[in-house]
């Protein structure tokens, strides 16, 4: 049973989320990516086209990503999972994604760990979230929908939704994290934690938090015990 002051204070954070125009206000970027967009334009995105990965297409794709994409990482990584992938969806999971699922007898945690062979990290929640919320996987346990992010971690520990003694926040695992999430939050998943601990769980912008959430903070209370 979650006791009230929780309660409260869950509905508060959800609150805080839904009342600020996230997407505007923080400069959130959702438009598709570039680099994705190229892909498309050039068909190489098709499934069967990447699954027999020919020279020039692995070359395209190489040029596409160095001219694209901004974020600091391997291109010839990037280019190696987006072929060695779709090789995977097509000969593991007959050309469709969302039928893993009912390979595993629509047990989440099987499927959640098998997405882990696409090498996908966090993005597997995301794929999990999308397949429960459209339809196919209706029924898919919401916990593996909820991204374990860092600055979700923190939130948890500092308002004292989650119960971890570790020495940092961020050592909670991943699991743990998972159900905490779920458990306050249902199917608004790691969004509202997210959003407060990204953007307001700092000693700089502690009084821009509400106080029923203030109320609850342990970085708040250190900082005026030290001062």
């Amino acid at each position: 049973m979650i006791e009230h002051y929780k309660i409260s204070l869950v509905k508060e954070i959800i609150r805080l989320f839904k009342n600020n125009n996230y997407f505007d206000d923080y400069n959130i970027d959702i438009s598709t990516p570039q680099g994705f967009v190229q892909l498309r334009e050039n068909g190489l995105l098709d499934l069967e086209r990447l699954a027999k990965r020919e020279k020039k297409d692995e070359e395209k794709v190489v040029q596409i990503l160095v001219e694209s994409y901004r974020c600091q990482f391997s291109k010839k990584a990037k280019k190696d999972a987006i072929f060695d992938n779709a090789k995977r969806v097509k000969y593991l999971c007959d050309g469709d994604l969302s039928t893993i699922y009912f390979k595993f007898e629509k047990n989440s945690k099987k499927t959640f760990e098998f997405l882990g062979n696409f090498h996908i990290n966090a993005k597997r929640s995301y794929i999990c979230r999308e397949m429960r919320l459209r339809g196919p996987w209706k029924d898919f346990e919401g916990k593996y929908c909820c991204v374990p992010d860092v600055h979700v971690k923190r939130a948890l520990v500092k308002t004292g939704l989650a119960e971890f003694d570790g020495e940092r926040a961020e050592d909670m695992s991943d699991d743990l994290t998972r159900e905490y999430i779920y458990k306050y939050f249902g199917d608004d998943f790691d969004l509202p934690m997210f959003f407060l601990g990204k953007y307001f769980c700092s000693i700089e912008r502690h009084e821009e938090c509400p106080e029923k959430i203030r109320a609850n903070c342990k970085n708040v209370k250190r900082h005026y015990r030290r001062n």
